[in-house]
């Protein structure tokens, strides 16, 4: 991840604990988000899939 430091880097310089725990909060944050509009289009298209199923069901079982 960017901005985060590898286990060598940690290992070889030592870490400074403030830094680290605030860029893991941004990633966190960022995480949220991304996570927020994902469950967003997982309905949109499970709304759209009902949809498409009811539309189905009337279309095969309607013949005048």
């Amino acid at each position: 991840m960017p901005a985060i430091p590898s286990i060598a880097e940690v290992v070889k310089q030592g870490v400074d604990i403030t830094y680290l725990n605030t860029k893991l909060l941004e990633k966190i944050g960022e995480l949220t988000l991304y996570m927020i509009e994902f469950k967003k289009a997982y309905q949109q298209k499970g709304k759209r899939i009902e949809k498409l199923e009811e539309q189905a069901l009337q279309s095969s079982t309607f013949h005048p």
